[in-house]
């Protein structure tokens, strides 16, 4: 569960991919797979 690595974004969509694209792309990509 990749909530424990991000506690400050459970939820890939919440992520703020604006400021973090590449980081939301890898986050999504992970919760998706997990």
């Amino acid at each position: 569960n990749n909530v424990v690595q991000l506690p400050n974004y459970p939820d890939s969509e919440s992520y703020p991919d604006a400021t973090h694209p590449s980081d939301h792309l890898m986050i999504a990509a992970t919760f998706r797979l997990g």
